[in-house]
């Protein structure tokens, strides 16, 4: 299974990431957008594991959840992978309680490496928003972009759970399904 541990995103926070990029569609450039109903934040990317992996990772993160409270995050400002010079992707960047989180992430980390898992690339809490596929219209992209961030307010929403997604690859673009979810109980 391809799996990936995401903290799910609610429906007000879906509904400004959407906004935002309903805006930014209007522009001509060569976007992928991510379809609304794929939003999350992704805290640890598994890839292809077997069913006993999942097994267990299910079995650490119920118990890793024992002991994280319910934490404040908030969105802030549009940016790029890797940078504006040559943006690949476009995000949502999240800010608020990044301690607690880079604490759960740090938990999750410590069971990867002992069940030798890769831990995958430096953390950035964000929400992809579209993975660029040309450079056509970076320029107006970067200008309407600025714009936005000049505009943007932060909203703010409780993250009070994980959850273990399973992630199936299509043409049109993956789908993915909450395979199980963990309350955060601290």
């Amino acid at each position: 299974m391809r799996a990936f541990i995401a903290i799910p995103i609610p429906p007000n926070i879906k509904n400004l990431a959407a906004s935002l990029q309903a805006r930014l569609s209007q522009i001509n450039t060569d976007v992928k957008w991510v379809e609304k109903d794929n939003y999350h934040l992704t805290l640890k990317f598994l890839g292809d594991v077997d069913q006993n992996t999942i097994e267990n990772t299910c079995k650490h993160l119920d118990t890793i959840t024992l002991d994280i409270p319910k934490f404040e995050l908030r969105t802030n400002q549009i940016d790029f992978f890797p940078h504006a010079k040559r943006p690949r992707v476009i995000w949502l960047g999240i800010s608020g309680d990044l301690p607690q989180a880079n604490y759960l992430v740090d938990q999750i980390d410590d069971y990867l490496v002992n069940e030798g898992l890769e831990l995958g690339r430096k953390r950035s809490f964000h929400l992809t928003l579209g993975r660029i596929r040309s450079g056509k219209g970076q320029k107006d992209l970067m200008a309407a972009i600025l714009q936005l961030n000049n505009k943007l307010k932060e909203y703010s929403f409780i993250a009070n759970k994980l959850d273990l997604m399973e992630s199936k690859l299509y043409t049109q673009g993956p789908i993915y399904r909450v395979y199980k979810s963990f309350e955060f109980r601290g």
